[in-house]
């Protein structure tokens, strides 16, 4: 048999396969409110076939086969919904899928913290603490300088330093091997060189020396050195600090 005529009795044996099916589409909503529910669950009853919404609440599944099928649409917190829908050849059928609230659907959520308060004589790491009475009696210029007071620490300028021998700029070039923290913020290599170096306003330094990758993550392999910022006051005060120094400082 000559291959054109193969060909064409091929594309004739695939026609009727893709003429049983159709399209799906709609959206999915909250039934009281009528606001869109992205990232809802949509899929056809005794079948593989479904899709999740999207950011505007719509869906879209295709090669859905020919006649009524069953659509289920379901949500976490919500209660779910099934309707029928005919989908007829080469069309496309849209449906609008409304789910209403199950407050009863979720158990209660209990959400834990490893992290609390000790003090220094209870922590079972390697803390060195320079308290804000001792920056305040102690003439340091910079928070590079407070540290040098914690032993088994050592900085050598521009946001560089070591916690027991090992420096904070990583192995390489890599990710660093010790962050800084000011309030709880990390800061990266390029922050940590550049950010505000002063004392000024400091309620403590504390130096967590030794891996804390379990609490302060993986960029804290030597250590963390945490700035803290003096609380905010109902009582008004004021505080001034006057330097003087010789060869231009």
């Amino acid at each position: 048999m000559p291959r054109p005529v193969l060909s064409v009795l091929l594309l004739l044996l695939s026609l009727p396969a893709w003429a049983q099916t159709g399209t799906l589409t709609g959206r999915v909503t909250d039934a009281a409110s009528d606001q869109l529910l992205p990232g809802a669950t949509v899929r056809l009853d005794a079948t593989n076939l479904g899709a999740a919404t999207d950011a505007f609440g719509k869906f879209t599944i295709r090669n859905v086969p020919v006649g009524d099928v069953t659509v289920i649409a379901s949500f976490v917190g919500y209660t779910s919904v099934e309707v029928t829908v005919a989908i007829e050849a080469g069309e496309t059928a849209y449906v609008e899928l409304a789910l209403g609230e199950n407050a009863d659907q979720l158990a209660e959520v209990v959400v834990r913290s490893e992290r609390f308060v000790r003090n220094l004589q209870e922590t079972q790491s390697s803390v060195g603490v320079v308290t804000g009475a001792e920056l305040e009696a102690i003439p340091v210029r910079d928070w590079e300088d407070a540290v040098r007071l914690v032993g088994n620490v050592s900085t050598a300028g521009s946001g560089t330093f070591n916690i027991r021998g090992i420096s904070n700029v990583g192995f390489g070039g890599g990710s660093p091997t010790a962050t800084l923290y000011v309030d709880n913020v990390p800061q990266g290599l390029f922050t940590t060189s550049r950010t505000a170096r002063g004392s000024w306003d400091l309620e403590s330094i504390e130096v967590f020396r030794g891996p804390q990758s379990t609490l302060s993550g993986r960029n804290a392999l030597a250590g963390a050195i945490y700035l803290r910022s003096a609380a905010p006051s109902f009582d008004w005060g004021a505080a001034a600090r006057i330097r003087g120094g010789n060869e231009d400082a």
